[in-house]
């Protein structure tokens, strides 16, 4: 599958910042200024920066590689470390009077080159929480500029231009759900509560396709600096958004694979629910309820089965440079029980964590002497496998890579709009 939606959930993404707002701010502003306005308040306070503002944004270098940009009437000192996701909530994003205006061939260029590879859509996401983009050691660069300073002018006039575009499009008259996925620090999920009103001051790319939306808070998406135990760690922790909308732009006639909305900065979202789910039932499994799943009989999930149609259309495509015809995922497997392995785990009293253990040495033994010395057949084992990885609850990684995501828990998240449709 594409990365590029990745650009808002993948590890900047972790970085994620949200800020509390207050209801009678909320009602102050919505009650003196225009609602387009009023829309796009990350504190209570109208931003008076206009977007096309920062083009005039003097850009210049301090010390240790840091950069300040000044613009409207503030100034901030970007690091490459220290994210600032604060940096940019003066910024009114959202032009309505461009609506359903003609796209020009300069917009269509912008579209192409944000969509087209993480590699260009990163700076984006770096700057847009404020930090001096820089490339990674072992990535691919979209960018003409490397000197810091150039670096950022360069992507400033291109999040313009971004913008420019966006806001041409329409928007909805009605709302829309949409999905994604990010890793948050901590200091970024606490403020995450139900009745408190947030803003992202940064582009987000979002997707009507819900399954899509899972893998960018797999396992193997989570921060590089903690990886690959973040959650475990305490560090980042996967977070699930369900948003209702209808501010999203509509990119799927440019990206129509990842069925992409983009939603401008300093959107305001009602934080409607948060919910904490486990995603291993098996980790938090008592000795009695280990033993309990083992006796009985388990469906294995739709994405589960899907994989094996997807690594079938990838194979085919390979070996003959054209798409198979559409296939229909198979009937929902059922698979189970064990009762031999449920027996070893009463006599041992083996909860979850240490059943995960013990099934991880001997049942991965090449030599199959578990196999051996429980009797069990092929078909026992294997689908004991299968019902092991199709445990979680979160999908699997699109595409090829079919690991399960073995993350422990993750947080689901409701947005809406905090103030009505248009």
């Amino acid at each position: 599958a594409n990365s590029h939606v990745c650009r808002s959930r993948c590890p900047m993404n972790s970085l994620t910042y949200v800020m509390s707002f207050r209801f009678w701010h909320l009602l102050i502003a919505s009650l003196h200024v225009p609602l387009a306005l009023a829309l796009r308040s990350s504190y209570g306070e109208v931003q008076s920066c206009a977007y096309t503002d920062l083009y005039d944004a003097q850009v210049e270098r301090t010390f240790w590689g840091n950069v300040q940009v000044k613009f409207c009437w503030t100034s901030i000192t970007l690091t490459q470390s220290s994210a600032q996701p604060s940096a940019w909530t003066i910024v009114n994003w959202w032009d309505p009077k461009l609506q359903n205006t003609s796209l020009t061939d300069d917009d269509l260029k912008t579209f192409k080159e944000h969509l087209g590879s993480y590699e260009h859509s990163m700076a984006v996401g770096m700057l847009g929480r404020g930090l001096v983009p820089v490339q990674p050691k072992d990535g691919e660069w979209a960018w003409k500029q490397r000197d810091p300073v150039a670096l950022v002018r360069e992507v400033l006039n291109f999040e313009v231009r971004l913008a420019r575009g966006l806001n041409k499009l329409p928007d909805s008259t009605h709302q829309t759900s949409f999905w994604r996925g990010a890793w948050l620090l901590p200091e970024a999920l606490d403020p995450l509560t139900a009745g408190s009103t947030v803003s992202f001051p940064w582009f987000q790319s979002a997707t009507t396709d819900k399954v899509h939306s899972y893998t960018f808070i797999h396992t193997n998406w989570q921060p590089t600096f903690c990886a690959p135990s973040c959650e475990r760690r305490g560090y980042a922790f996967p977070v699930h958004f369900h948003i209702e909308s209808c501010h999203a732009k509509d990119m799927r006639k440019w990206n129509a694979d990842e069925s992409e909305f983009i939603l401008l900065p300093n959107l305001r979202f009602e934080v409607v629910n948060v919910t904490k789910i486990a995603n291993d039932p098996v980790w938090e499994a008592t000795a009695k309820d280990m033993e309990a799943w083992l006796r009985q009989k388990h469906e294995l999930p739709e994405w589960y089965m899907k994989k094996d149609i997807i690594k079938m259309d990838s194979f085919w495509n390979s070996q003959h440079n054209q798409s198979m015809e559409p296939m229909e995922p198979p009937e929902r497997k059922v698979v189970g029980p064990w009762p031999k392995v449920a027996d070893v785990v009463r006599d041992w009293h083996m909860n979850g964590p240490v059943f995960l253990a013990w099934y991880n040495v001997r049942f991965t033994d090449p030599n199959k002497e578990m196999d051996k010395e429980m009797n069990m057949s092929f078909e026992e084992t294997h689908t004991l496998h299968e019902a092991l990885n199709g445990r979680f609850r979160l999908a699997s990684l699109s595409g090829y890579r079919t690991t399960p995501n073995s993350a422990r828990f993750f947080h689901r998240v409701e947005l809406r709009d905090a103030l009505p449709c248009q």
